[in-house]
C-alpha cells in the first residue's frame, strides 16, 4: 500500500495542475485506483523509460491535465484506448518506478520525423516530440523512448544522456523518418545494419540496397542447392520486436514486467495537451 498512498497524497495536490476549465473538457476514462501488479506492453504503443524512481517529479514537469489514480490495468488501457484520443490531447499512462526507472505509456504519444517543411502535419509530431524529450532530459539524467505499430512497421527508438541526444531512429511505411547519432553498442550487438552519420533518405536506401543484397544471397544459395545460414543476415529492415529487444539492453524490456514484478501499487493517468494546437 506504499505507493498508493503517497499517489493519493500526490494527486491531492496535482489536481491544481489543471485549470478547472481544462477539466470540464476531458473525455471520463474509467479507472480503477485499486492496486494491482505490473502488467506488460510494448506492442502497438509508445512510451518513454525515465531513469528516475521519482515518479512524482516526471508528473509534475509533464503536468498532465486532470491526474486521476490509476492501477496498471485500467492505466494501460486507457493509454491504448484510441476513443479518447484527439489532435489537441490525448492520455498517458504514468506509472510507478521499477528499478529505478518511470515510464510514460501513451499509444498517441509523438515520435521523431524528421522531414520536409512543407509537411505541415509531421512536423508537429516532430516538433511535439522534441518537446516532450527536451522537458525530461533536461531534469533526468537518461530518458528514453519507443515505439512499435505493426499495421504499419512502425519502430522507434530514442536515447538521451545527461541532456544530450545519443541516438533516435524511427521507422515505418517502408520509409526512415528519422536516423540521429551513430548506431550505439546494443543495436551492433542485435546486428541491426549500420546507419551512422546518415541522412534519414540516405538511410532508407542502404536499408533497401542491404535487404537486396542479403535476398540475392538466399536466391544463389537456392539455386545451388547450398545450406544458407539466415543467422548469417544482419537485421536490416525494421520490424516489430526490434524497439522491444532494444529496450530490453536499454533498460527494461516491457513485456517482461509481469514475471519479474509482483509489488501491487498505482500510478497515474492524466490528458497530455499537445503544444503545436
Amino acid at each position: 500500500m506504499k505507493y498508493f498512498s503517497r499517489w493519493v497524497l500526490l494527486l491531492l495536490s496535482a489536481v491544481g495542475l489543471s485549470t478547472s476549465a481544462c477539466a470540464k473538457t476531458q473525455p471520463q476514462l474509467t479507472l480503477d485506483a485499486t492496486p494491482d501488479a505490473p502488467v506488460g506492453f510494448s506492442y502497438k504503443t509508445n512510451w518513454f523509460a525515465i531513469k528516475t524512481d521519482d515518479t512524482e517529479a516526471v508528473l509534475k514537469l509533464l503536468s498532465p491535465v486532470n491526474p486521476k489514480a490509476a492501477n496498471w490495468i485500467s492505466g494501460i488501457k486507457a493509454a491504448y484506448d484510441p476513443t479518447y484520443f484527439d489532435e489537441k490531447q490525448y492520455p498517458i499512462f504514468i506509472t510507478p518506478p521499477l528499478d529505478g526507472w518511470t515510464f510514460v505509456v501513451g499509444s498517441n504519444l509523438p515520435y521523431p520525423y524528421k522531414t520536409t517543411e512543407a509537411d505541415v502535419a509531421a512536423q508537429k509530431v516532430n516538433d511535439n516530440f522534441f518537446f516532450i524529450l527536451n522537458q525530461l532530459s533536461s531534469k533526468f539524467s537518461e530518458v528514453q523512448f519507443f515505439g512499435s505499430y505493426r499495421v504499419v512497421g512502425f519502430e522507434a527508438w530514442v536515447k538521451t544522456t545527461n541532456g544530450e541526444l545519443v541516438r533516435a531512429f524511427s521507422f515505418a511505411d517502408g520509409t526512415v523518418y528519422a536516423n540521429m547519432g551513430a548506431q550505439t553498442k546494443e543495436e551492433k550487438q542485435l546486428k541491426f545494419i549500420d546507419l551512422s552519420g546518415l541522412s534519414p533518405s540516405e538511410a532508407e536506401s542502404k536499408i533497401f540496397n542491404q535487404a537486396d543484397i542479403d535476398a540475392n544471397k538466399e536466391e544463389a544459395a537456392q539455386l545451388l542447392k547450398q545450406p544458407f545460414d539466415q543467422q548469417t543476415l544482419g537485421r536490416v529492415i525494421p520490424s516489430e520486436g526490434d524497439a522491444t529487444d532494444i529496450a530490453k539492453l536499454w533498460s527494461i524490456d516491457p513485456t517482461d514486467l509481469p514475471a519479474t514484478y509482483k509489488i501491487k501499487s498505482v500510478g497515474v493517468v492524466g490528458f497530455l495537451l499537445n503544444p503545436s494546437f
